[in-house]
Formats: C-alpha cells, structure tokens, sequence
C-alpha cells in the first residue's frame, strides 16, 4: 500500500474475515507503525509478518532481489518457499519493527548517496561535463546545468576520460558498454550500478560481452555497492551474524559465475 494509514484503511472493516490468516504486510513504514500494526494484528487473531522490499520492480523474482522479514516466525517458516520467489528472504526476528528498521537504514545510505551524486555533478556542472542517458530527458537537468548531452554511450565514452557508470545492475551496465570496448583504453571508469552482493564481490555475470580490464581501462567495482556491504557487515557483526564474505559458500558463487 501507499502508507502505513492506508493499510489500515484497507483492512480495518475486513479484520474480522482475517482472523486464524496470515498477514504479510510489505508497506513501507516505520518501526514503531510496524509493531502498531503487528499489535492490531494480534488483538484480531491475524498472523502478522512484516516485510521491506530491496529491489526495484523489474528486480523481483530475480537473483538481485532481497526482502527482508520481521514479525511472526511460524508465518515466515510456514511460507518460506513462497517469499523466496519474490527474492532472497532473510529473517530479522519476532520484532515485527526489525524489517523496517534495516530497510529505512540502508535506504537513508542509498538517498545520501543520490544526494551526493547530484552535489558533485553541480560541482562540476561549468566544466566540460559529457552526460549520457537512455531517456534524454532525464539528463535535462545537468545538461541545463552545462554539461554536454551525448547521442550515443560511444560518444560519451570518447569524450570523457573519467566515466561514472550508475545504470540499474551489471548485465545493463554490459549491455552499454558491450559495443564500445575499443573507447575504454586509459579510461577510468566508476562503476556505481546496483546489483547484488554476490555480483559485486565476485564480478562474474552472465552473457558479459565487455569486460573493462582488457580493454585497458582501469575500474573501480565498489563504489556504492562495496560501502553497502560493508554496512551490512557491520550490521550483522553486530547482531552476531556472519561477514557476508564468508557466508557466501562456493557451490552458490559457482553456481551464480556459471549462469
């Protein structure tokens, strides 16, 4: 749903046809709405888990979505292999709160990190800037800003010996770049596209027509990505989880390096 007001909106006059169900709410909201809603649930008989969503739409169902879940272990045991159709599931406990909790945190990283993405290009916004997009119109702003719009990826890639790469996950970033392998000798290329975890410790992907390297141009992998996972890191450190670097076992990396 849209807020944590209109969940209840939607649910408040069927409570009583929920009761003996089970509830995944996955609503964006805050920990303390979380735990409210999770009550209500309770006071009706309802099994309530609540969840946050890691992934964009066109992620879902794929190897780059992640959800994380909170709230009722018997709901999430209970339905398990249904949740991981949507994307990799991780449980964070019986406080229904917990989910939001991790979901707002790694959202607040990834808003400061557009925030300064946009900074820096008005930094540099009076000087010969070449930008690139696959809508135009997205690009209205820098381009009003000073920088140059460029037709093509080719031509952007000619222009500039600095490339700051942030496109939707891996497989797009190789899609653009596939074709113009012969423009990347003594670039510099940093790479701030999504995807996840596996794909940005062990760069292995599938169908990668490009590989920058022996192009001859250097690239820098960890830009947003590598900061994230070291969050996540601290964060499971901290609640006694394993280094997600660790955990990663080598039948999951071969099978992903293998698709």
């Amino acid at each position: 749903m849209i807020d944590h007001a209109s969940v209840h909106e939607v649910l408040g006059p069927t409570a009583g046809s929920l009761r003996g169900r089970t509830l995944v709410n996955l609503t964006t909201s805050t920990p303390n709405q979380a735990r409210e809603l999770a009550a209500w649930s309770a006071s009706h008989g309802i099994d309530y888990l609540d969840g946050g969503i890691m992934a964009v739409p066109e992620m879902i169902g794929g190897p780059g979505s992640a959800i994380l879940y909170s709230g009722s272990q018997t709901a999430f045991d209970a339905h398990r292999a249904l949740l991981d159709l949507w994307g990799e599931s991780t449980y964070f406990g019986s406080d229904a709160g917990m989910a939001s909790l991790h979901d707002l945190a790694m959202l607040a990283g990834m808003y400061a990190m557009f925030a300064g993405f946009l900074h820096g290009a008005a930094m540099v916004g009076s000087e010969a800037v070449t930008v690139w997009n696959r809508t135009p119109s997205r690009a209205d702003e820098l381009v009003t800003a000073g920088a140059t719009l460029a037709r093509t990826p080719a031509d952007a890639l000619v222009a500039s010996e600095l490339i700051i790469l942030s496109l939707t996950d891996y497989p797009a970033m190789y899609d653009i770049l596939g074709g113009s392998t012969g423009a990347l000798a003594g670039k510099v290329l940093v790479d701030l596209s999504s995807d996840n975890i596996i794909s940005t410790i062990y760069p292995c992907m599938e169908g990668a027509a490009f590989t920058p390297q022996p192009a001859g141009a250097s690239m820098f992998r960890y830009g947003v990505q590598g900061q994230t996972v070291r969050a996540l890191n601290a964060y499971r450190r901290f609640f006694g989880r394993k280094d997600l670097r660790r955990s990663l076992s080598s039948e999951r990396l071969a099978s992903r390096c293998a698709r």
